[in-house]
């Protein structure tokens, strides 16, 4: 999965106009304090979206779906996550948000009690000293996660002149307070073996969680670039921001 594809699937690309909701006041991109500004829209408008918007080409986030996930752990560890559901988005906690509008810089910090991700996996591979393999339900469970998220951003004008934000350069780094890690049916259903497995993870969920985390990292990141350029390209710049 990459970034194109996320444009794909969230239908970014299509610059329809849509007109800026009326919960939404307008920021001026000169101000000094535009990021507590922007801070304070994102404030009023999540409750309104938290289960989609069509008009800004926002997807429904209680739960958010998404079809696949191909995460390369390690070079000896492949897994990969499919018909995937993650709840716990709604109720997201907004920190610092700096917005350089003269730059067009970015970084917003966020931070979620718990994220509750089920899905089917498929695994194979070496997870830390030992061999693993499985295919069935799994559940991931991220307690106290903080996201830092950073990118730079621009104004450029689509085939018809009309200025609309493009994102740029991103980067993504996330902590855990603690994550727990469910496999069902890992060695063809052995469930010994299953079941000591699991045991394993959960006692080093720690070092698990530090093996997957680029990984995560990236696919988290892709996730909420595809979000944000739905958003910036369903409406033009000068519907967003006030000089």
């Amino acid at each position: 999965m990459n970034f194109h594809t996320l444009i794909l699937l969230f239908s970014a690309v299509v610059f329809a106009r849509a007109k800026l909701p009326s919960y939404i006041t307008k920021c001026s991109i000169s101000d000094p304090k535009l990021g507590d500004c922007i801070k304070q829209q994102m404030i009023n408008t999540l409750p309104k979206v938290i289960h989609g918007d069509k008009n800004m080409r926002i997807p429904n986030l209680d739960p958010f779906h998404l079809t696949e996930i191909e995460i390369e752990a390690t070079e000896t560890l492949t897994l990969k996550l499919l018909d995937i559901d993650i709840k716990g988005l709604d109720k997201v906690k907004l920190g610092n948000f700096h917005v350089d509008g003269k730059k067009m810089t970015s970084k917003v910090e966020l931070t979620f009690d718990e994220i509750d991700i089920t899905a089917t996996y498929d695994i194979k591979g070496q997870l830390l000293i030992l061999p693993i393999q499985g295919h069935g339900p799994a559940k991931i469970t991220m307690k106290n996660a903080k996201f830092t998220f950073e990118f730079d951003w621009d104004v450029k004008p689509n085939d018809k002149g009309v200025d609309y934000v493009v994102l740029g350069d991103s980067n993504l780094h996330y902590t855990t307070e603690k994550s727990h890690y469910h496999f069902d049916n890992l060695f063809n259903g052995d469930k010994a073996l299953g079941d000591q497995m699991n045991a394993f993870i959960e006692e080093n969920s720690e070092e698990v969680s530090k093996d997957i985390e680029p990984s995560v990292s990236e696919t988290i990141k892709l996730v909420v670039m595809g979000i944000f350029q739905s958003v910036c390209s369903s409406m033009p710049f000068s519907d967003i921001l006030d000089p």
